[in-house]
């Protein structure tokens, strides 16, 4: 299920603990580059040669989400909750893979934990990654609570703007979403998620122009897109 290590092969030494350390990076490395096979092979050396190693066991936790396979990413988080179970960034990450297995009210107590910790550098990030779990389960006046939080910790945080754009879309309150995907915009590179929800904004307010602008660009500059291949299903 998760990554084995045999005790002879464990080295507790500072030079095997640094090793660790330098393949985890690696393994993160590899991952920006969507090349998995390397990520898991550095991710599972650099277990090998500390077990305990949390920041390891999330990086691994990564790579079997991206493999789907999501008994070996649960393992991989119990690992390094067991090494540290107030660690605020597992807890976060953990939070995230409840919500991806639809346990979404155990997700929201472990992110309301973080969230607590004012120890925790990234409250506005914790705080949107709620508002996406709710979102994405249907409880849309919760997300927006969450995502609301989120900007009043971080005024411009983009993904809790882009959360309430796509909040707003669903309730029918237009103004309020053109205002902040307006914000959004403001602060991102032009994405094909964000172009969607542009054509999707444009086309509720009657926008023909717009529409016709956002989806000629997501076709064209994103032509092999999730979204350019889905937008006849807006």
């Amino acid at each position: 299920m998760g990554c084995t290590t045999s005790p002879s092969k464990s080295l507790s030494t500072p030079d095997a603990l640094k090793a660790a350390e330098i393949n985890a990076q690696i393994a993160v490395h590899h991952l920006e580059n969507d090349d998995l096979a390397l990520a898991k092979e550095k991710v599972d050396k650099a277990l090998e040669q500390n077990p305990q190693a949390v920041n390891a066991h999330l990086v691994a936790a990564e790579v079997e989400a991206r493999l789907n396979n999501g008994d070996a990413e649960r393992w991989h988080y119990e690992q390094a909750l067991a090494q540290n179970p107030s660690h605020s960034s597992v807890l976060n990450n953990y939070a995230g893979y409840l919500c991806r297995q639809s346990q979404v009210d155990e997700a929201i107590e472990i992110f309301e934990r973080v969230v607590a910790d004012r120890l925790y550098p990234q409250p506005a990030l914790v705080l949107s990654n709620a508002g996406r779990c709710l979102f994405e389960a249907d409880q849309w006046d919760q997300a927006r609570g969450y995502w609301q939080r989120a900007i009043a910790e971080q005024a411009n945080y983009p993904p809790a703007l882009f959360g309430l754009a796509e909040v707003e879309l669903a309730f029918g309150e237009l103004n309020a979403a053109q205002s902040y995907f307006s914000r959004y915009t403001a602060l991102k590179r032009e994405s094909p998620q964000q172009l969607l929800l542009g054509y999707r904004i444009a086309k509720a307010s009657g926008d023909v122009q717009g529409r016709a602008r956002y989806r000629s660009r997501l076709e064209n500059d994103f032509p092999s897109s999730k979204q350019a291949i889905d937008i006849n299903a807006w």
